[in-house]
């Protein structure tokens, strides 16, 4: 699995012996090692370290196995403009601590590769950025530190609108609880969910009670939609979707659903979506639901601002029963 927590340089010693070092973007040592025979398998042991964006060898011209790493990452590829020296391999790797020529070359390599961006990691950290700029810059995805800049702060200030209009999502679930804890505040009979205008004028009677002593048990159930036929017993309920038919939505919508469990959950105007797998899902007589503690999970995870609000108003519907 990719360590994506930092950026990272590697140089690369390729042979019978194939040697890697890893650095930080400030020139910090991460990881020296050597394995014979290793070839293809590198790309293992520099994915533990995190993601680079160059890969360095000692020589100018690069041996497959290194063009072969570079390509799997898309990284950039650093070469000295000929092969470096073991004067200058021995003054760059002075004071390290390595098993064996291999390591001493892919070290001096790294630190090579290293020298020749420490100016722009420098200027951009002076400047108030971060490594996210410098990848931008070395990938050519920004022609210099200012435009690299520019491209984060709007990526920012969307991700600070998305950050709102999921609170935004969640405030209408809440509106959507104290709406259901009003409503059976008025009902208090075992068969909670009755017919309106949007509900169909029949509603099979056991499934009506399986929900229901779900909710009166701290439950809670979860419908599964595939089509518009799976609709009819829909109504403020949190709902599994496996379809992404824009008329099911609008009819989700419009039945005021607000919570959507997905197999792959992605943004949805007027809806707060939640991955399948993150939530421990049970099943009782052929009705999937989720306990309320999960539940609670899930509204502290989305917006802790409101989730007083939301647990408070949940634990109302429950009182009704009682």
């Amino acid at each position: 699995m990719l360590n994506t927590d930092r950026y990272v340089i590697v140089g690369v010693d390729a042979g019978l012996n194939v040697a890697w070092a890893v650095l930080d973007l400030s020139g910090n040592l991460l990881g020296l090692g050597s394995k014979k025979g290793l070839g293809r398998g590198i790309i293992g042991e520099v994915k533990k370290y995190g993601e680079p964006l160059i890969i360095s060898t000692d020589v100018s011209k690069p041996p497959k196995l290194v063009k072969e790493l570079a390509t799997s990452f898309g990284a950039r590829l650093s070469l000295p403009k000929e092969d470096m020296r073991v004067k200058e391999k021995e003054t760059l790797t002075k004071g390290f601590v390595f098993g064996n020529r291999h390591e001493r070359d892919a070290l001096a390599s790294a630190l090579r590769a290293f020298k020749e961006i420490e100016g722009l990691v420098r200027r951009v950290k002076k400047r108030g950025g971060d490594e996210e700029v410098v990848r931008k810059i070395l990938k050519g995805e920004a022609k210099n530190i200012r435009e690299a800049m520019r491209v984060e702060e709007r990526k920012e200030k969307r991700r600070k609108k998305r950050g709102r209009a999921s609170v935004e999502e969640l405030l209408k679930l809440v509106e959507k609880l104290k709406e259901e804890n009003e409503r059976l505040r008025r009902e208090r009979k075992w068969v909670v969910y009755k017919v309106s205008e949007v509900r169909p004028k029949v509603l099979i009677e056991d499934k009506a009670r399986i929900m229901n002593k779900l909710l009166k048990d701290g439950k809670v159930p979860i419908l599964r939609v595939e089509g518009k036929k799976d609709l009819r017993d829909v109504y403020k309920d949190v709902v599994y979707l496996k379809t992404q038919d824009e008329r099911v939505l609008k009819e989700l919508e419009r039945r005021k659903v607000r919570v959507l469990v997905m197999d792959e959950p992605k943004e949805i105007e007027g809806f707060v979506t939640v991955r399948r797998s993150d939530l421990n899902i049970k099943e009782e007589d052929g009705i999937e639901y989720v306990e309320f503690k999960e539940f609670e999970r899930l509204v502290k995870e989305v917006a802790k601002k409101v989730v007083k609000e939301v647990l408070k108003d949940y634990k109302r519907i429950r009182g009704a029963f009682i």
